[in-house]
């Protein structure tokens, strides 16, 4: 699934952004993220390894997919929302998460 808004629930040690087209991607604090690659083979990706908080807001100029490790657990997540009108989100949206243990 390929999106233009894409907000972090967890804190990531790894980030990697696909997309079949160039693309760049923005949080509010002004980070910027460009995926590179070719026109040719329709892939374009970006890999990052700072850590980068929970509750960053991704929002991109074209659609993207998105893959982080949780840098809690290591485990490996593909990172989908559905249509932001549904979560009431817009590309400004800061998005807050919080965990309870069972």
């Amino acid at each position: 699934l390929f999106q233009q808004v894409t907000p972090l629930p967890k804190t990531l040690e790894y980030l990697l952004l696909i997309s079949d087209q160039a693309a760049t991607c923005t949080t509010a604090s002004g980070t910027t993220y460009s995926l590179t690659g070719s026109a040719t083979n329709e892939v374009y990706k970006l890999y990052t390894s700072s850590n980068i908080a929970a509750g960053t807001v991704l929002s991109c100029d074209a659609p993207i997919t998105a893959l982080g490790d949780d840098s809690s657990t290591d485990e490996e997540h593909q990172i989908i929302l559905g249509p932001v009108w549904a979560y009431g989100l817009s590309t400004t949206t800061t998005v807050s998460t919080t965990t309870t243990s069972t």
